[in-house]
């Protein structure tokens, strides 16, 4: 009996070829009792030739099938798999060694079936919400992430990474729950994430109210698995990554971290500096709290605010503004949705920082664009107001945060409202950098003491 063994020819001596004729890994039989050694390819044991096979066939046979035809397509790797696994858990053929050796491309496959049952789970259950809706897909059909958040968490701890990102973490970290009742259908069910992707013309609404997304998930766990099978068959091992693994919890709460550094505190610092300047301006115009009404007139609050109906050319109804602006900065919102909703309704809610900022900011564009009082005075006084409103902070804010601290889709309107008044701002003071006024020379917004529209306020 001839060996070929890494290309020597040698002659397997009628005893040892005796011993291991029955032997199921002959060569490696005929290895350990006459000390030769066998090439890779003849040494390489069956089930791990065949695993190997298997894995690289894979690819394309996931790429090319439906789900009708999805078990026959894996089929080869379903079988090569199972019998790798009796070789080295039930056989007694193989030595430990051996074993070992298939145990080794066992512990990656294994990895990889529970990642395709996955995805097929997720596409037969994509599959099935397609056939729910009426009267189409698109603009009726609203899946809640819930659904799906399970099927990325466990795929995600399978690769030991988020290798696939959950929906709507940017709508999940905003307490949307006081928009509960505001009677807008078109939002869908308010404060729950949909498998839909963002939709801005709704912000600060939940946004993900678009199209759905739900399908792609299943062409990014494909993506991976075949990622994860070139790998194995490449290297024997599962695909590592940098980024460890992290639930939807974490997830969330390093999302909201973020949303906190870069968008609360920004608004945060805004606040502080403009409250400085507001001080050391001397600004007459201070938020009070000194009007409380007890009574459900919530209108009352909003008296001579009605900035469009006014003709800005006459001192009576510029005087109207102010005292109503007046008024507003006096009055006390605490718990303003008890108080004047007959319920909690996002449409008539409202929150003083909101209302401060904006009627501010309104008030002063009136001002400066009327005939009412000189150029400059009119510059000094809108500047005055806008400078107010941007002192503001969150403590005119009943409901920028819930109970737990976490913001609120408030504080988008705060910031809105504070972008359109930075805006207005930098128009007054490039008027104020390029006027040849000779009070204006050096000029640094310190208040005109005794100015005609100041007097007002008096």
């Amino acid at each position: 009996m001839l060996l070929f063994a890494g290309g020597v020819v040698s002659q397997v001596p009628d005893d040892v070829h005796e011993k291991c004729k029955d032997a199921r890994d002959y060569v490696g039989c005929v290895q350990v009792l006459t000390g030769t050694t066998a090439g890779k390819e003849e040494a390489e044991i069956e089930e791990i030739k065949n695993l190997k096979k298997a894995l690289a066939l894979l690819p394309s046979r996931l790429e090319n099938t439906s789900l009708r035809d999805f078990s026959i397509a894996i089929q080869t790797f379903t079988d090569a798999l199972a019998a790798a696994e009796a070789a080295a858990i039930v056989s007694s053929d193989y030595s430990i060694e051996d074993k070992t050796e298939i145990l080794k491309l066992i512990n990656p496959s294994l990895r990889l079936s529970r990642a395709i049952d996955i995805f097929r789970s997720t596409w037969r259950m994509g599959i099935e919400f397609d056939s729910e809706a009426y009267p189409s897909v698109v603009g009726s059909k609203y899946v809640p992430c819930s659904m799906y958040d399970a099927s990325i968490d466990r795929f995600n701890q399978i690769f030991g990474s988020n290798v696939i990102g959950y929906n709507g973490v940017g709508a999940r970290i905003i307490d949307y729950s006081n928009l509960s009742g505001v009677g807008l259908t078109s939002f869908r069910t308010l404060n729950t994430c949909y498998m839909n992707d963002e939709d801005l013309r709704v912000i600060p609404y939940p946004n993900t109210q678009g199209r759905p997304i739900y399908r792609e998930y299943e062409g990014t766990m494909l993506y991976w698995i075949i990622e994860a099978a070139n790998e194995i068959t490449a290297t024997g091992e599962f695909p590592s990554f940098t980024s460890p693994y992290k639930s939807l919890d974490e997830v969330l709460a390093e999302a909201y971290k973020r949303f906190e550094l870069e968008e609360i505190q920004p608004i945060l610092e805004d606040i502080e500096k403009y409250k400085k300047i507001h001080e050391a301006e001397s600004n007459p115009w201070i938020a009070t709290n000194d009007i409380y009404l007890k009574d459900k007139r919530a209108t009352k609050i909003y008296k001579g605010l009605a900035f469009g109906l006014r003709n800005f050319s006459k001192s009576k109804d510029i005087n109207k503004s102010i005292d109503g602006l007046k008024y507003l900065y006096a009055s006390d919102f605490t718990n303003f949705s008890e108080r004047f909703c007959k319920r909690r309704n996002y449409i008539c809610h409202n929150e003083k920082i909101s209302l401060l900022v904006g009627h501010s900011t309104a008030l002063a564009k009136n001002i400066v664009s009327s005939n009412y009082g000189t150029k400059k005075e009119n510059i000094l006084f809108a500047r005055e107001l806008v400078i107010a409103g941007l002192s503001q902070g969150f403590e005119t804010c009943e409901d920028c945060f819930n109970q737990k601290g976490v913001a609120t889709q408030l504080i988008f309107e705060v910031k809105e409202g504070r972008k359109y008044a930075h805006k207005t701002l930098k128009e007054l003071n490039e008027v104020i950098r390029t006027q040849t006024f000779e009070d204006f020379v050096g000029y640094e917004g310190l208040t005109l003491d005794g100015h005609l529209i100041h007097k007002a306020l008096d």
